[in-house]
């Protein structure tokens, strides 16, 4: 076969070119057309009730996990197990959030404003910077933390309100 396409090659140079070009053309197309796989980085990953995890939330929320066990644990560790584990806890805090929702709890801005404030990593000399904390975010792959924090602040709302605890620790919460 090899012989065969040596010494028409030679004779027949076009024939070869033109048999190149259209596997060539081919796997442009294609590859053109329907990409490399699935990368609909808007697509949700899960849902609980009517609130969704998308494909970008979850790739951060994995990469941030997989670097810190990759930073702080030795040893090997499945990559499964860090997914599913990033999938639980992304699950955990939308069921908080509906339940949060389900009692009218909200966060104001200014409470929001002042726990960001608070955060150690944020600060430099005792005081906020808002330069740490921009760096910090784009670091993550994150926009400013109101929306994270407050569904943070609105997860742990919850567990406070049924306990009987006040949620005014940190945060005022609005109901």
């Amino acid at each position: 076969m090899l012989k065969l396409m040596r010494e028409s090659s030679h004779s027949y140079p076009w024939l070869l070119k033109s048999i190149m070009g259209v596997i060539a053309l081919t796997f442009v197309i294609t590859m053109g057309w329907w990409g490399f796989g699935e990368q609909q980085t808007g697509a949700a990953v899960a849902s609980v009730g009517d609130l969704t995890i998308s494909r970008d939330e979850f790739r951060r929320a994995y990469e941030n996990t997989y670097r810190f066990y990759k930073d702080k644990v030795p040893g090997e560790f499945k990559d499964e197990t860090i997914k599913q584990m990033v999938i639980d806890q992304l699950v955990d805090n939308r069921t908080w959030l509906i339940a949060a929702k389900n009692m009218g709890l909200t966060v104001a801005d200014a409470d929001l404003r002042e726990v960001i404030m608070q955060i150690p990593d944020f600060q430099k000399n005792g005081a906020f910077d808002p330069e740490i904390y921009q760096r910090l975010l784009a670091a993550n792959h994150l926009t400013p933390a109101t929306r994270l924090l407050s569904a943070t602040l609105l997860r742990e709302a919850p567990i406070l309100h049924q306990s009987g605890g006040h949620a005014t620790s940190q945060c005022a919460l609005h109901g």
